[in-house]
């Protein structure tokens, strides 16, 4: 009985060295496959991303601390327009987006420019800038200025509401826009009726980023109390009565999304906290001792969902987590497969064809998500 115990242990110890023995190996070549990293040394302006779009010719357009830059998959254009009496490539870079003429839309430290690449000139400026929306169902820009709301839409600016200054736009509902500011809370402005509704009930709460997901349910993520949800029948923000999901996002929440019936929340401390809308279920993911498939920082940026159903998660000092729709686990990509060192505070994905942009502090990651699926199949 006793040998049968030693033996019975012996190969419970195997197992669970084996088992790590292949995880630590699944991700060393997770995390140097496809994997490369572009810096000021590749021709970017600065290693310090602040944004990255695609635009619908495909290529990345990057806001940096000095310098906007246009990438084609090889080479770095730092973009310099001849009309621009300023020096235009050491200005700070905030956002960028492109209208549904072509016409790309820069914010750089409180001004908007609206900029023509083709003729490569400014056509456009708008100072007092603090708050930008791009609505992309309506091709409509919104903007919170020092003058108000205003509106570009087919290449003309509109003036809404001069009443509506110092707030930030969390998202666009239908003719509606959902914004937040410490005075009012969360508000709804109707663009229709030119009208406002303040939420009473929800008037101390500090919003700070919101999801809207494909049947056009929106979600607006608390700085303190966990997550809301927008009932429009009732025209009320609803808090995801959770006791469990409040105490693991107070305090902690950073940014929000989703796929299906699930939600997902990168916080400071818990790391990821998944919630399941049908079963009421809450999961939490978080960094543990021994455990090489998990996260490894439970300070988590931003989340996003890839075409394939793979989960990608920022975090704010140990590069990026991924787990693929197929597997349990995660890998991540760090400073050990990054020439530059530390990629840094990960700010924002995006997604072209099989390759995921990350934009980060040490300067910008591209990732070939469809060879990396095919890899991990591999190797378990």
């Amino acid at each position: 009985m006793v040998c049968i115990k030693i033996v019975l242990k012996k190969f419970f110890l195997i197992t669970v060295l084996l088992f790590n023995y292949l995880n630590v190996f699944s991700l060393s070549i997770f995390q140097n496959s496809d994997f490369v990293s572009l810096s000021m040394d590749d021709g970017l302006s600065n290693n310090t991303i602040k944004y990255i779009m695609m635009d619908s010719h495909d290529f990345v357009w990057i806001c940096t601390d000095m310098g906007l830059c246009r990438y084609d998959g090889t080479n770095f254009e730092t973009i310099s327009p001849i009309n621009f009496n300023e020096n235009f490539c050491y200005k700070r870079f905030d956002k960028i987006y492109e209208d549904i003429d072509g016409m790309f839309w820069i914010l750089s430290e409180g001004v908007l420019y609206k900029y023509d690449y083709i003729e490569n000139k400014i056509l456009y400026s708008f100072s007092g800038v603090i708050s930008l929306c791009y609505d992309k169902e309506k091709s409509s820009l919104w903007a919170i200025s020092d003058s108000g709301l205003v509106r570009f839409y087919k290449g003309q600016k509109y003036n809404i509401c001069n009443t509506l200054k110092s707030v930030e736009i969390l998202n666009v509902l239908g003719d509606s826009l959902f914004c937040y500011s410490k005075q009012s809370g969360v508000f709804q402005f109707d663009v229709n009726q030119n009208r406002i509704h303040i939420f009473n009930d929800n008037k101390n709460i500090e919003f700070s980023s919101a999801y809207k997901d494909k049947n056009g349910n929106l979600f607006v993520l608390s700085r303190f109390d966990g997550c809301y949800l927008f009932d429009k029948n009732s025209n009320k923000f609803l808090l995801i009565d959770d006791i469990e999901l409040q105490s693991l996002l107070s305090g902690h929440a950073n940014d929000i999304n989703g796929d299906g019936n699930y939600i997902y929340f990168s916080t400071s401390y818990n790391g990821l906290v998944i919630y399941d809308r049908i079963l009421k279920k809450i999961q939490n993911i978080k960094k543990l001792p021994f455990l090489n498939y998990n996260i490894n920082d439970n300070n988590l940026s931003c989340v996003y969902i890839d075409k394939y159903k793979g989960l990608w998660l920022g975090t704010s000092e140990s590069g990026v987590n991924y787990r693929s729709s197929f597997s349990s686990g995660f890998h991540y990509y760090n400073s050990i497969t990054n020439k530059n060192g530390d990629l840094g505070t990960v700010g924002n994905f995006i997604e072209y064809g099989d390759y995921v942009y990350v934009a980060t502090e040490g300067g910008l990651s591209r990732i070939n998500i469809k060879n990396n699926e095919a890899e991990s199949v591999n190797i378990s």
